[in-house]
């Protein structure tokens, strides 16, 4: 989830990952520009599920993280995938 508008202001994106109501340290979370796919950030999240990244330019931005867990005892798969996203278009400074 972001931590302000992503749309209201440029400068950084900050945002949280959660699972189960809770931070998730160490989460993958990829940015991706529209425009130009091969444009692409990738950080981690903090101890408390907080990540940020700058922005190189404005436009539509997808935001993802995904999340594996083990799939339930009476589950017929392995691994549960737990899939967020944001996507929104960055302000021009």
């Amino acid at each position: 989830m972001p931590g302000d508008d992503p749309t209201a202001n440029a400068g950084p994106l900050r945002g949280r990952i959660l699972y189960d109501g809770k931070p998730l340290a160490g989460a993958v979370v990829e940015a991706l520009w529209r425009d130009d796919p091969s444009v692409r950030l990738l950080t981690r999240s903090d101890a408390q599920g907080a990540f940020v990244f700058a922005l190189p330019r404005p436009g539509v931005w997808l935001i993802k993280s995904v999340h594996m867990v083990r799939a339930g005892f009476f589950s017929s798969a392995d691994w549960d995938s737990l899939w967020a996203s944001l996507t929104f278009e960055a302000p021009k400074p």
